[in-house]
C-alpha cells in the first residue's frame, strides 16, 4: 500500500523510483501494490508508476472514459494497462485459493485456545516499570495488612482494547480491567474488599458505552435493528437484519441487504440497551453522526440531533455533526430502556460529501465536574489499603487522521493522581496507550505499569500481572521522554507549506537521546521483572558472514520468569558520524528460580555493520573493530566484547 505523502516531491503512488527500483527491481516484490484510501493524485503517472489498484471503490483517477480515453490518445500504452492488470488478476486468484464464499458472514473465533493465546500475548506485552518496596504483586487474599483494594480512573469499567479508526477491530468479547479483577479476587481464599471511583473524564465525547449497555439476554451489548422505513412509516417498516453489536460507535459503509436497492443507501437504525446506573445521579446522553439521531431513555426524548444539525469535527473525518447532548436524572440500580432512532447519511441535514450509509456515536456518562469526581475519588482513597489507578488514552485520543496535540493525558488524570497519592501512599498506576504519555507524577507512585491496548483480554491480562499469576517480561518498544520537547523531531515536526523536514536523520529514539545525551523517562527496551537475573559468559565467534554469539545467565530470583536480552552494535572511530550504538537482535529466555540457561544469536555482519551511502546509492560497511554491547535496556549494558571486519564493501537489495 502506497502512503499519501510525497518524498523529495513526488507523490508516492506515482513514483516510479519507489515502486520500480526500489519495490520491485531492490526489494524483489511480486504482489499487488494499491493506494492508500484516496491516496491517488493521477490518472497517466499513477498507472505508468505501477500502481496497480486505486482504493477505494468507485475509482476516481481510473474511471473507464479517463483511461480509455487516455490509452487511445497514446498517453498510456496499452502494455502499461496489461501490466497493471495483472497483478490485480494475480491477486484474485491468490485470495480465490482461500475458498471464502461471496456470501459469507463474519463470524466470531470462539475456540477457547484463542481467548488463552490473546491473554498469553497479553501477559507478554505488559511492562513493568517501577516496583518500589515491592508494591506488587498484590495478594487475592487478606495479607501484609491489605484488606481493601480501590480501583479508580476513567480505564477502569471500559475496554480500551486499541486505537481507534483502522486500528480498531470488531470483536466477540472485552474483559474490562474492572471484570478481570474482580473474577482474580474471586480465586482468593478470602474475600479483599474492591471498590470502584471514576476519578477523571478522558475523552472530549461521551464514552462507548458497548461495554456498559445490556442486550435482551441481559449480556453486554446492544441491539440493533435494520429497517427499510422510519419509525413513524404508516405501515410495515420490514425489518431486514437484527445484529447484536459491542459498540456504540458505528460506521456503515460496508452493510448491505437484498432488501435494499444498492446504490441507495438509505434506510434506518433503531439501537437499543438496558442502562443500569452505578449511583443515583444525573446523566448526560449524547450523540453525533452522518445522517440523524435521537436518543430516548423510557421513551422519553432525551437528545435530538435530527430536527436541528450543527456541524462538528470529532468524528466521520470531520463531516459529522457535533456531540449534540441532553440529561436525566437516573437511580442506582434501576434499569432504563436506552432507545437510538437512526436514519443513514441521506437524512442528514448537512454536507457531508459521502456516498454511503454514515454512522453515529452514542454514549452515556454521569453529569459531574472534574473537581467532584476527584473529591469522590480522594475520599474512597483515605479508607484503602491499596490504590490501583488505571488511566491513559482512549480510542478518541490515539486514532487516524491527526497527531496528538501533546504527551499530556488529557482532562485532569494527572490532578487525579497528585492527589490520590497525597492521601495514600501504595499506588500502583496503570497507564493504557499506544505511545508515550508525559508522567509529571512517575517519582511519586511506587508502583507503575505500562499496559498498552490489550486486545480483547486486557482485564485477565492485567490481573494475571497485578496479582503475580503472571511474571512480567515485556520491554518498552519506544523510549518514553520526560517531556514532549526532549523528542528527536520536536524542531521538525508538522509540515511547511506542504513540506516537512526529517531532521533527526537516523537519530530517532534511543539513538537520538543518546547523541545528545538527554536523560529520557524510560529507556527504549526497558522493563522489569518480579524476579532477578545475572548475565555473564558472552562468547563471540565471527566467520565472515555472521557473528554468532552466546551468553549465559541465570534467574537469580526465587520465582519463574522471562528475561529479554537485547544486542547493541557499536562501530569504534567511524569515518562518519554515526549513533552511538544499535539494536540488532534481541531474544527471550524464560527460567526456574535459581536456573541458569544460554541463549544464541547469529547476526548478518553486513547488516549488523552497514549504513546508507547516499553518494552511492548503496548500503556501505566500513573495515574496522566492532563492539558487541549486551544488555536488558538500551542504557542497562551487562557485558560487552568486540568483532573485526577486514575490509570495505557496498552492496544493495534485501
Amino acid at each position: 500500500m502506497t502512503s499519501y505523502n510525497k518524498i523529495n516531491g513526488e507523490h508516492v503512488s506515482q513514483s516510479k523510483t519507489i515502486l520500480q527500483e526500489i519495490l520491485r527491481k531492490e526489494f524483489k516484490y511480486d504482489g499487488t501494490i494499491m493506494s492508500d484510501w484516496f491516496g491517488v493524485y493521477s490518472t497517466k503517472e499513477s498507472l505508468e508508476a505501477g500502481l496497480n489498484l486505486e482504493m477505494p471503490g468507485p475509482t476516481r483517477f481510473r474511471q473507464a472514459v479517463q483511461v480509455i480515453h487516455a490509452v487511445q490518445s497514446n498517453e498510456v500504452s496499452e502494455e502499461v494497462i496489461d501490466e497493471n492488470v495483472r497483478y490485480v488478476l494475480q491477486l484474485v486468484s491468490e485470495s480465490l485459493k482461500a475458498e471464502i464464499p461471496n456470501d459469507v458472514v463474519e463470524s466470531p473465533n470462539d475456540d477457547p485456545a484463542a481467548s488463552e493465546l490473546l491473554r498469553k500475548l497479553g501477559n507478554e506485552s505488559i511492562v513493568l516499570l517501577k516496583n518500589e518496596s515491592g508494591i506488587l504483586p498484590l495478594s487475592k487474599t487478606s495479607v501484609k495488612g491489605q484488606k481493601n483494594i480501590a480501583v479508580i480512573g476513567p480505564n477502569v469499567k471500559v475496554a480500551q482494547d486499541s486505537g481507534g479508526g483502522s486500528a480498531s477491530m470488531t470483536t466477540r468479547y472485552k474483559i474490562t480491567p474492572w471484570e478481570g479483577i474482580q473474577a482474580k479476587l474471586k480465586e482468593g481464599n478470602d474475600t479483599v474488599g474492591l471498590e470502584y471511583a471514576l476519578g477523571a473524564f478522558l475523552d472530549s465525547t461521551l464514552p462507548d458505552v458497548g461495554e456498559v449497555l445490556l442486550n435482551e439476554e441481559d449480556e453486554k451489548g446492544i441491539v440493533a435493528r435494520f429497517y427499510k422505513y422510519p419509525p413513524d412509516h404508516k405501515g410495515d417498516r420490514i425489518l431486514m437484519e437484527t445484529l447484536n453489536l459491542s459498540t456504540s460507535r458505528v460506521l456503515l459503509s460496508d452493510y448491505s441487504s437484498d432488501k435494499l436497492d444498492p446504490n441507495n443507501p438509505l434506510y434506518y437504525v433503531d439501537f437499543t440497551g438496558t442502562f443500569i446506573p452505578d449511583e443515583t445521579a444525573e446523566y448526560n446522553f449524547g450523540t453525533s453522526c452522518v445522517g440523524t439521531a435521537q436518543i430516548f431513555v423510557d421513551d422519553v426524548l432525551v437528545v435530538d440531533n435530527k430536527t436541528k444539525q450543527t456541524k462538528g469535527d470529532a468524528y466521520f473525518l470531520g463531516m459529522g455533526t457535533r456531540e449534540e447532548r441532553g440529561s436525566a436524572y437516573l437511580e442506582k440500580g434501576v434499569p432504563y430502556k436506552v432507545r437510538v432512532e437512526f436514519g443513514t447519511a441521506p437524512t442528514y441535514t448537512l454536507e457531508s460529501g459521502l456516498e454511503d450509509a454514515g454512522g453515529l456515536y452514542f454514549g452515556i456518562q454521569i453529569k459531574s465536574t472534574p473537581e467532584a469526581e476527584i473529591s469522590k475519588a480522594v475520599k474512597l482513597a483515605k479508607e484503602v489499603d491499596k490504590v490501583i489507578l488505571i488511566v491513559g488514552l482512549s480510542k478518541e485520543c490515539e486514532s487516524e487522521g491527526f497527531d496528538r496535540p501533546n504527551m499530556d493525558i488529557p482532562g485532569y488524570t494527572s490532578d487525579l493522581i497528585e492527589e490520590v497519592v497525597k492521601v495514600n501512599p501504595n499506588v500502583i498506576v496503570v497507564n493504557q496507550s499506544g505511545s508515550p504519555v508525559s508522567m509529571p507524577w512517575a517519582k511519586k507512585v511506587p508502583g507503575l505499569i505500562q499496559a498498552w491496548f490489550g486486545g480483547s483480554e486486557l482485564g485477565n491480562s492485567l490481573a494475571d500481572v497485578l496479582f503475580g499469576d503472571y511474571n512480567p517480561s515485556g520491554k518498552l518498544s519506544m523510549t518514553f521522554p520526560k517531556r514532549l520537547q526532549d523528542n528527536p523531531s520536536y524542531l521538525n515536526f508538522g509540515s511547511t507549506n506542504g513540506q516537512v523536514w526529517y531532521g533527526e536523520d537516523v537519530y530517532v529514539g534511543y539513538r537520538y537521546y543518546e547523541k545528545v545525551e538527554v536523560e529520557p523517562l524510560f529507556s527504549f527496551g526497558y522493563g522489569l521483572s518480579y524476579t532477578t537475573f545475572e548475565l555473564h559468559g558472552l562468547e563471540i565467534s565471527n566467520n565472515g558472514d555472521s557473528i554468532n554469539l552466546k551468553i549465559k545467565l541465570t534467574n537469580t530470583g526465587a520465582i519463574y520468569g522471562a528475561e529479554v536480552i537485547q544486542i547493541y552494535i557499536k562501530q569504534e572511530n567511524p569515518i562518519i558520524p554515526r549513533p552511538k550504538k544499535e539494536l540488532k537482535d534481541f531474544g527471550k529466555i524464560s527460567l526456574e528460580a535459581g536456573e541458569s540457561g544460554s541463549i544464541e544469536f547469529s547476526i548478518s555482519i553486513k547488516e549488523a555493520t552497514s549504513y546508507w551511502n547516499g553518494l552511492k546509492h548503496k548500503w556501505q560497511s566500513d573495515k574496522g573493530i566492532y563492539k558487541v554491547l549486551v544488555g536488558t535496556s538500551s542504557d542497562d549494558i551487562k557485558l560487552q566484547g568486540k568483532f573485526v571486519t577486514p575490509r570495505t564493501f557496498n552492496w544493495i537489495g534485501v
